[in-house]
């Protein structure tokens, strides 16, 4: 912001200024939750609700201005696109909070020499109207600044200077000429009283930064000055949040590629919209009980630009079937490189190393050039990432005997302290230690509650270390010791010059085929091909974009586990390449590790094991308790409580389903009370629409369906004990899962009637932590991601079990499915139980 404050006092705390403000916007959240500040997150609820209006605007009018932004501005700075008068109006609100806070600045130095404390003064002062008034009231102004961001007032705005210097902005909008703006009896109309606040207000805050004047402005009569009230409303331009459950993503721009998930790089916009959200309940709302906000997105339809009409939208929709086709595990890809093109490309980019750091080459700057190129190109295979992400590599030394622990969202070279960067021609693979990856992860809206926090020991890796499997850190390490480097970028050259670089040896004989992106797909193929969960490879291959998915929401992976399986798949991108590996092939583990100690990175907050099996156990105790402990009243509707719970969890980490608001969703009844206790299937079919297009399958075994049993029976007999207190009817309706609350009165089971049960028995879990758990610890017990894809209802465009093109084979689901699911109720301790209220012979065995 240069030239907007005079003094330097006020731009060296510009800085502090910022911080506390990204502090609070981060934190508006928990802030709001305070008695004090409950209005401080307030969303508008209509067009012509303005959160400030009602609340001060008279004493703070810029403060209520601020609010307000232009009604063409999509995002706050505007972009470089936006129309002339979202940046006109963009000054007039900068200039204004600038000549607030410099004309207070002036004023206390002002009064410091009569014996006021001009901070103290102000921050003490609690008078109704504005202190000080300094160049003049802001009420006017921040009325017309509140105007002035609506569509009708464009043209005027457009005519707003737009430099940026204080002083000269100040004379330029006094010197606005208002007779345009003048009606018939020559005073001036609405729009010209709105300019000549503006205008009275900025001529003093020029008289002010030129002559130091602080006016002190001819008293009105108090109805003049502060009309408080029977004014109508003008709350200018308000931006509604966004319409609950729906949301806009534009296709991302192509990485000088024009491979077939690009969509050909026209300008679409994809409308989604969320099946499974239900009345009065938002996306934070979803987060805190444990679920990932796009989990039930639906992509409702896609928006094209008008001039993408005819043959291109045909194209488009050829295209659409080839990405559904793609998601399919075939035993060809075609978007990737074949091993022929990979040897002859590894072979070709080695030779133009070697040539730069041979240092024979004529023209040097083209060497290092091609080099450069060639480096790059041999990192993007190594570490499966993008063109963009790999040219911003950078280096650091660490010592040897300390652990890598980076906080940086680059991929970083590590070398090894002692010898320097000038031994690195001499001893390299020595120097070289690997990758370190940054972790990627979800971007919550929410802060993680201190009681799951304290649960997740250790803390989440801020991300993982992977050796040079494939020496191209020996390469890199080789070149940089060719290297002036005055910072900790690996290549240091310009993105477009990368790109040059890049094409160039792609443009070579026989490389026709090959992009920078198919290049980087190399790797995460090849982990795919080996079992390797989707989520697994976006953390591998530092896929950022990514970070958001539902299954990132639900799984943490064991960084020891990411190792060996980058070691497995670049072992065999190694043998394609036609080179011996650099490194040894990690030693896979007699049996899958399954403890909470190891290190993890991926979704912020997992269940750990220890603290769910606790959890069972406590209920375990409660209804087990001794029988000559009487149950009535409050014990009753306590131990109905647990055994509701240990019923629910049960059916939850058997099934995989979510705890809802809808009494009926939550429910995997048996049809009638003589059902044979054995295993079946159900189609379950939670948070979707009426189509049911996110339904999966979900099998009831043996010892789930007994429990079930159990619980109906339990329910039968509670009834017969509590009547004619309560509504039959009103039970059966919300049957099989009831509670009671404190009265004994029904209520269905809801997500916020579990979350409170966990928390009293000593576990504070979200209600739908089951389904991070299970995700989680499938995959720790070797189930394929898309065999718990398929049992969460996770899958993007193409990759539903039963869609048109899919391959998914649920023999093999319950092979592997129904094993890994015993395995973890063993260690949680899971068994039927029989509730206490049932008679003696009905409860034997």
């Amino acid at each position: 912001m240069p030239g907007i404050f005079r003094e330097q006092a006020l731009l060296d705390e510009l800085p502090q200024w910022i911080e506390l403000c990204q502090w609070i916007s981060e934190r508006r959240s928990a802030l709001a939750q305070a008695p004090a500040l409950a209005l401080l997150d307030r969303k508008p609820q209509h067009e012509h609700d303005h959160p400030l209006l009602r609340h001060g605007v008279s004493r703070h009018g810029v403060v209520a201005a601020l609010w307000n932004c232009h009604h063409g501005a999509l995002i706050y700075p505007p972009g470089e696109r936006s129309q002339v008068a979202t940046h006109r109006y963009f000054h007039l609100q900068v200039q204004t909070l600038a000549s607030y806070m410099q004309a207070r600045f002036t004023y206390d130095q002002t009064r410091a020499g009569a014996g006021y404390s001009g901070l103290e003064h102000y921050e003490h002062y609690d008078g109704q109207r504005e202190w000080p008034i300094a160049p003049s009231p802001t009420s006017d102004v921040g009325l017309a600044i509140r105007e002035l961001s609506l569509a009708e007032h464009d043209q005027v705005v457009s005519l707003l200077p737009e430099t940026q210097k204080a002083q000269d902005y100040a004379q330029a909008m006094a010197a606005i000429d208002l007779s345009s703006w003048e009606s018939v009896d020559g005073k001036p109309d609405r729009i010209g009283r709105y300019l000549s606040s503006l205008k009275r207000y900025f001529a003093r805050y020029a008289n002010l930064l030129t002559q130091g004047v602080v006016f002190r402005l001819y008293r009105r009569a108090r109805s003049e000055r502060y009309n408080t009230g029977g004014r109508q409303r003008r709350p200018g331009y308000v931006n509604l949040p966004d319409v609950a459950g729906v949301f806009l993503q534009d296709q991302p721009a192509p990485d000088f590629d024009e491979d077939i998930d690009n969509c050909g790089g026209f300008e679409v916009t994809t409308v989604f919209i969320d099946v499974g959200l239900e009345e009065n309940e938002e996306t934070r709302t979803l987060e805190a009980a444990g679920l990932s906000p796009a989990e039930t997105l639906e992509p409702t339809f896609q928006l094209y630009a008008s001039t993408e009409i005819g043959t291109k939208l045909a194209q488009l929709r050829r295209q659409q079937l080839a990405i559904e086709m793609h998601a399919q595990a075939l035993p060809f890809i075609y978007a990737t490189p074949t091993p022929i093109e990979l040897r002859t490309l590894h072979a070709f980019l080695l030779r133009r190393v070697e040539r730069h750091l041979a240092g024979d080459a004529k023209n040097r700057t083209q060497a290092r050039l091609e080099c450069i190129g060639a480096l790059i190109l041999l990192s993007m295979l190594a570490l499966g990432q993008p063109l963009k992400r790999v040219r911003e590599l950078r280096f650091t030394v660490v010592d040897p005997s300390e652990p890598v622990t980076l906080r940086t969202d680059h991929t970083t070279l590590i070398l090894n302290a002692g010898a320097g960067l000038g031994a690195a021609l001499g001893a390299p693979a020595a120097l070289t230690r690997g990758f370190w990856v940054p972790a990627i992860g979800p971007s919550y809206k929410t802060d993680l509650p201190d009681a799951l926090s304290k649960m997740q020991r250790p803390p989440l890796a801020p991300g993982f270390l992977l050796p040079d499997t494939l020496g191209i850190g020996v390469l890199l390490t080789h070149f940089l010791g060719t290297e002036n480097r005055t910072n900790k970028r690996v290549f240091g050259i310009e993105p477009s010059t990368a790109k040059q670089a890049v094409t160039q040896l792609l443009g070579a004989p026989g490389l026709e085929r090959l992009t920078p992106l198919r290049l980087a797909r190399a790797l995460p193929t090849l982990l795919r091909s080996l079992g390797a969960d989707a989520t697994a490879t976006w953390l591998l291959c530092a896929e950022a974009d990514r970070g958001d998915e539902p299954r990132m929401f639900y799984t943490q992976h064991r960084v020891d586990a990411l190792i060996r399986l980058y070691g497995r798949a670049s072992h065999r991108l190694a043998r394609q390449l036609g080179i011996a590996p650099a490194t040894a092939l990690p030693r896979l583990p007699a049996e899958p590790i399954t403890s909470d100690e190891a290190i993890m990175v991926g979704a912020r907050f997992v269940a750990p094991i220890g603290v769910v099996r606790d959890l069972l156990r406590t209920l375990t105790a409660e209804i087990r308790t001794s029988r000559r402990t009487p149950l009535f009243g409050a014990l009753l509707v306590a131990y109905h409580a647990s055994y509701t719970l240990y019923t629910w969890l049960f059916q939850a980490l058997s099934t995989s389903i979510r705890a809802l608001t809808s009494p009926r969703a939550n429910t995997l009844f048996l049809t009638s009370p003589d059902d044979a206790v054995r295993a079946f299937d159900a189609a379950l079919s939670d948070k979707d629409d009426e189509r049911s297009s996110r339904a999966r399958l979900a099998i009831v075994d043996k010892s789930l369906c007994l429990q079930l049993q159990n619980y109906r029976a339990h329910v039968d007999n509670l009834l017969q004990r509590l009547q004619p207190q309560i509504d039959r009817k009103q039970a059966t309706d919300w049957q099989p899962f009831v509670v009671l609350d404190e009265r004994r009165r029904l209520a269905p089971l809801t997500p916020t009637w579990v979350a409170d049960q966990l928390a009293a028995h000593g576990a504070p879990l979200p209600a739908n932590f089951h389904r991070a758990f299970l995700r989680t610890q499938l995959l720790t017990r070797g189930v394929t991601g898309e065999v718990i894809d398929s049992f969460l209802g996770h899958f993007n465009e193409g990759e539903s079990p039963f869609g048109r093109f899919s391959s998914f084979d649920y023999g093999l689901h319950r092979t592997q499915l129904i094993p890994a699911l015993q395995s973890l109720h063993e260690a949680l301790e899971l068994v039927p139980l029989k509730s206490r209220l049932l008679h003696h012979q009905d409860r034997r065995g």
